[in-house]
């Protein structure tokens, strides 16, 4: 559901260090808001302090928003604790794969497409050795 973002309050957080807002903010601008944020029925945030600060940079009057009804003090902190240290993040090779996906799928030419792959197996099989 699409809530006001001046309706939400943000009460004292866990996350004092927002990080690089700037590409979490050019990432909503371009795909929107890919895990809404959790607030309780009294509209207090519960998890998604980064995304909704880039909303607010980005100008936005409202959010994706999931309502949580938490059983207490405990269960609230919870959620913020849950949702920022049971992710993970990519490894650098996974990094470095996912961007060779992408160059790979935004090269058009198949036969480029191709000649590209086979340098980069190259580099990966004889690149080692030097």
């Amino acid at each position: 559901m699409k809530v006001k973002i001046n309706d939400i309050i943000i009460k004292e957080r866990i996350r004092k260090d927002l990080g690089d807002i700037e590409s979490l903010k050019h990432s909503i601008q371009k795909h929107g808001i890919l895990s809404p944020i959790i607030i309780t029925p009294k509209n207090e945030l519960l998890a998604g302090y980064r995304r909704l600060t880039a909303a607010k940079m980005l100008g936005w009057e409202e959010i994706e928003a999931v309502i949580y009804t938490p059983r207490d003090r405990v269960d609230e902190l919870e959620i913020e604790i849950e949702e920022n240290m049971t992710r993970k993040d990519f490894t650098p090779e996974e990094v470095m794969l996912a961007v060779e996906k992408k160059r790979m799928l935004l090269e058009k030419n198949p036969f480029i497409r191709f000649w590209n792959w086979l340098k980069s197996l190259w580099k990966k099989i004889f690149g080692k050795r030097r």
